[in-house]
């Protein structure tokens, strides 16, 4: 039986050469405000993790605005187009490299800010990967988690069986207000949340650990 692993990554291998076609043919102006949301969350002094970066859109497009960015992937297609497209920009302060949401290769309290888009309601186990991503924050840092929410009401869950069709499964069905208590169920407070509409909305959650997670 393939491994959880096996089956998350051998999807995203095969995307990556249509990845950026793809967001910007069918995600344009759910993407045009992610990116006006991220620019608002991060600040120059900020050590950033991208988890799950896919080709690396977000990670290159804040580079110039934080102090560094790790960008990581489970496919290791995604992270070869990622690589080029920072070699063709010459962005010296991103740092590419394959690994696995819930397994990081990083040491506690390492980043400032954890950004893990569009992926959690596709993972298997979301509460193992926020677990991660929180073990990595440093203290008084953020997670930056915009997710799209596939069962905000009867046509998202419609299309969003179409997508699983196409390969696009989502595991988990939040409405903009579950995934909200969701976050927070799983040791966090959501500092910032908005919903941006589109076909499927995108909830953009800022959120940091609560106080007695830090004090752990």
């Amino acid at each position: 039986m393939a491994s959880r692993t096996d089956i998350e990554q051998r999807f995203w291998q095969q995307f990556a050469g249509r990845y950026d076609r793809f967001i910007a043919r069918t995600l344009r102006d759910s993407y045009a405000r992610l990116f006006e949301l991220l620019h608002q969350h991060v600040h120059p002094e900020d050590r950033v993790l991208e988890v799950a970066t896919g080709t690396g859109l977000i990670a290159l497009a804040i580079a110039g605005q934080v102090k560094e960015v790790e960008a990581v992937d489970l496919a290791p297609e995604m992270i070869r187009v990622a690589q080029e497209k920072q070699e063709r920009m010459q962005t010296a302060n991103v740092r590419f490299s394959v690994q696995d949401i819930c397994d990081l290769r990083f040491d506690p309290g390492a980043f400032d800010v954890v950004i893990a888009s569009n992926v959690l309601h596709l993972l298997f186990y979301p509460e193992q990967a926020l677990q991660e991503m929180g073990r990595v924050l440093a203290p008084g840092g953020r997670i930056i988690v915009p997710t799209f929410c596939h069962g905000e009401d009867i046509r998202t869950h419609f299309l969003s069986h179409l997508m699983g069709l196409a390969g696009f499964k989502a595991r988990h069905r939040w409405s903009y207000g579950q995934f909200c208590q969701w976050v927070e169920s799983c040791g966090y407070r959501i500092a910032f949340a908005e919903k941006v509409q589109g076909s499927i909305p995108l909830a953009f959650v800022v959120a940091e650990k609560k106080e007695e997670d830090k004090a752990a």
